[in-house]
């Protein structure tokens, strides 16, 4: 029932609220949903990411900022690219190598 008046309310702001927001500009709209988009980083997480890996982080961060100032496809195609080249890296080392051990 909960999910019904949910539905309702969001369907009235829809109707009611969007003809209000026909004015203001693309960079006011821009703006704010860049602010909402940055409470959306947990910096705990991200933090932890750069601790353990770092090249976590900048799969992250690509990610975050392809889908910020591209579209979600920008951002996924950035953080795929990322993430093959570091599996064709890791795929192409020699067993030695992730023992800590040198190149023969």
């Amino acid at each position: 029932m909960s999910n019904v008046v949910m539905a309702i309310a969001v369907m009235f702001t829809l109707l009611v609220l969007t003809p209000l927001f026909h004015y203001t500009p693309w960079v006011v709209l821009s703006a704010i949903i860049i602010a909402a988009m940055l409470g959306l980083i947990d910096y705990e997480a991200a933090i932890h990411l750069w601790k353990v890996d770092t090249f976590d982080i900048v799969v992250c961060m690509s990610a975050y900022i392809g889908v910020v100032f591209g579209s979600l496809e920008i951002g996924l195609v950035l953080a795929g690219t990322f993430v093959s080249g570091k599996a064709k890296d890791f795929c192409s080392r020699t067993p030695s190598e992730f023992h800590g051990l040198q190149k023969c």
